[in-house]
């Protein structure tokens, strides 16, 4: 059977309080060290109406360049005794769980995650924030995490050329940099926002009734950096035709043997495969 994982971009921003707390804890807690804190962490997250559990896997028994656990919803279904007591009403419950992989490093792939499509327990994107508002709750939190979508920037340069010229609105939500090493004039500016203003997201929308002209530097230099999981796109046309980034995840495959009755330990076993592609 094959398994889909949709990829995201982890970006951190050390709070104005991080000093305080980090002295608290006896030591400076560098990134990777705060992700892999809140990824080895049970967590009880409120989404939508529902609490749903974050449980880490034993570090025992993945790769220790990687982090993750499973996400679980719980549910209930009337289901049938068997002929011979009568086929009654009976009531199952039980527990649905996708896998959450992460990848902690910093280096130029690094703060990735892949988090298991199974639309039995929600969408990937709702879920991995719900958890990532969940982390940034805690009073002891001494950075801001964001996550978004990692995507292929030909599917924005598609809609773009589809509708030339029929573009009025484009917007753009940027995390500020924490991590890619590049040094282009959107990366120069978000870094003084992050820096002077303290900023920790910063959005720019553009709107014209004319049509706006997407055949640009700067605006290729926003799509490389969405692309790569720096924040997310959403365009409008005059005719009301949509581009949403959120909807373009990137998703990568495996494939696990049927005969697997657990696929924890396969999925493990594939964590640089689907983490590094």
């Amino acid at each position: 059977m094959q398994k889909k994982f949709e990829l995201f971009r982890l970006s951190l921003v050390g709070r104005p309080q991080r000093d305080f707390i980090a002295d608290g804890l006896g030591k400076d807690v560098s990134k990777e060290d705060y992700i892999r804190q809140v990824f080895s962490t049970k967590h009880v997250v409120q989404h939508r109406g529902i609490d749903l559990h974050y449980v880490p896997f034993d570090e025992k028994i993945i790769d220790p360049k990687f982090l993750g656990g499973r996400v679980g919803r719980p549910f209930s279904n009337i289901e049938h005794t068997p002929p011979e007591l009568g086929l009654h009403e009976a009531l199952h419950q039980g527990w649905k769980a996708l896998t959450i992989l992460v990848d902690p490093a910093h280096h130029d792939d690094g703060q990735k995650v892949a988090v298991e499509v199974n639309k039995a327990v929600g969408s990937s994107y709702a879920i991995i924030n719900s958890l990532i508002e969940r982390i940034n709750s805690y009073s002891n939190s001494i950075y801001i995490v964001n996550c978004h979508p990692i995507i292929d920037a030909s599917t924005f340069w598609s809609f773009a050329n589809e509708n030339k010229g029929q573009i009025t609105s484009l917007s753009f939500d940027f995390a500020v940099p924490n991590m890619f090493g590049g040094h282009d004039s959107i990366q120069e500016e978000l870094r003084k926002f992050r820096d002077i203003e303290k900023a920790q997201d910063v959005s720019v929308k553009l709107k014209s009734a004319d049509g706006i002209n997407t055949d640009t530097d700067k605006i290729k230099e926003a799509v490389n950096y969405v692309e790569k999981g720096g924040g997310d796109i959403v365009a409008k046309t005059k005719s009301r035709r949509t581009y949403d980034s959120k909807n373009r995840v990137k998703i990568t495959h495996i494939t696990i043997e049927d005969s697997d009755s657990d696929i924890v330990p396969s999925i493990l076993r594939e964590a640089s495969n689907i983490l590094r592609s």
